[in-house]
């Protein structure tokens, strides 16, 4: 995720979430222009505050991540839409017979993502007793959905390695975050 300033107006890049895209709208001028959200720069604090209610963190904050594996107790199943967790999308489906697909940083080790219901009324479906590996799966959002798990899941920790690419984009991101706030302080002068 990052965010650019254009001169009062703020581009704000983000992964696709539906709870995202909700919330954004609240800002009275937020405008999707096919790329990225537009807003103006006196609600960059409220963008940066939905980026962490939705994703667990903002653009100038470190995303700390974990790995966790997934064994659903019972089928899961969304009407018309994807089946989610922790951020990550365990099967996506665009009709009855499209099959299930899974998101970025999911892997199925027992069972698979799959599709079903009705021409009109279609279904994703992550199968009873399937054994998923979740990456990349922001620490807060975990921490948070630990405190009220979903009982149709039974969720492990699994142990991290140091992440040296991870590493790389947070320093990148803390030296954009420094030129900001080196350009603000400029202008309070």
């Amino acid at each position: 995720m990052r965010i650019h300033n254009n001169n009062g107006k703020v581009e704000i890049y983000t992964p696709y979430n539906k709870e995202f895209v909700q919330k954004i709208k609240g800002i009275g001028e937020a405008r999707w222009n096919g790329k990225c959200w537009i807003i103006n720069e006196e609600n960059l604090d409220v963008a940066r505050k939905i980026m962490r209610d939705v994703f667990g963190y903002s653009d100038i904050e470190a995303n700390e991540t974990v790995s966790v594996e997934v064994i659903t107790k019972e089928e899961v199943n969304e009407h018309t839409a994807d089946v989610v967790l922790l951020g990550k999308v365990l099967s996506h489906a665009t009709g009855r017979d499209s099959g299930g697909y899974p998101g970025e940083d999911v892997a199925y080790v027992k069972g698979k993502a799959e599709s079903g219901g009705s021409r009109n009324n279609w279904i994703s479906i992550v199968p009873e007793n399937s054994k998923i590996i979740l990456r990349n799966v922001n620490k807060n959002i975990y921490d948070k959905y630990m405190q009220n798990p979903d009982e149709r899941y039974e969720i492990h920790l699994i142990e991290n390695k140091v992440n040296k690419k991870q590493l790389q984009q947070e320093k990148e991101r803390l030296l954009e975050r420094i030129a900001e706030i080196d350009e603000l302080l400029s202008k309070t002068e």
